[in-house]
C-alpha cells in the first residue's frame, strides 16, 4: 500500500490537513473573540444601565434644585430681554410653521411682523446675532434658506 502513494498525493494530503488545521484554529479564535466581545458588551450595557438608574434616582431626588438652576431670563428692564423674547417667539412660530409648510414670502412677512414688535432690537448690536439665529432656525426647522436680502426685508418692516 505504501508503494501506491505518490509524492503528489502526499503533498496534497499535507496541504489539505494544514488548511483544515488552520481553518479550525481560525474558527476557534473568532469564536473566542466574539464571545469575549459579547461579554464585554454585556458588561458595558450593565454598567450603562446602572449609571442610568443612578442618574434617574439622582435627578428625581434633586428635581427642585434643578428647577431653581434653570436658565433665568434677564430682567424686563435689561437690553437683552427683548432679544430673548423675540428669539422665543421666532422659535415658537417656526416650530408651528414647520407643521404647515408655508412659503418663503409668508415666512418673511411673519418674521417681519414678529421683529416689528421689538423696535429696540432693530439697528442694535443684537440685530446681526438675531438674524443669524433666524437664518439657522429657518434652515433647520422649515428647510427654507434665507439670504441677506431676505433678512434685509425682515428688518425693514
Amino acid at each position: 500500500m505504501l508503494k501506491e502513494i505518490s509524492w503528489s498525493s502526499y503533498w496534497l494530503f499535507i496541504a489539505t490537513t494544514l488548511v483544515l488545521y488552520y481553518c479550525t484554529l481560525f474558527a476557534i479564535y473568532k469564536l473566542k473573540t466574539k464571545l469575549a466581545l459579547l461579554k464585554t458588551a454585556k458588561q458595558v450595557w450593565r454598567k450603562q444601565e446602572q449609571q442610568t438608574e443612578n442618574f434617574t434616582v439622582q435627578a428625581s431626588a434633586s428635581a427642585d434644585a434643578i428647577a431653581q438652576d434653570d436658565f433665568l431670563y434677564p430682567s424686563v428692564e435689561s437690553a437683552e430681554y427683548p432679544v430673548y423674547a423675540c428669539v422665543d417667539e421666532v422659535n415658537a412660530f417656526l416650530e408651528e410653521a414647520r407643521k404647515h409648510k408655508g412659503d418663503k414670502d409668508g415666512l418673511i412677512s411673519a418674521l417681519r411682523h414678529i421683529v416689528a414688535k421689538y423696535p429696540s432690537i432693530n439697528r442694535s448690536e443684537y440685530q446681526v446675532s438675531l438674524s443669524n439665529v433666524m437664518v439657522a432656525q429657518c434652515a433647520h426647522l422649515c428647510f427654507i434658506d434665507l439670504s441677506d436680502a431676505d433678512m434685509e426685508r425682515v428688518w425693514q418692516g
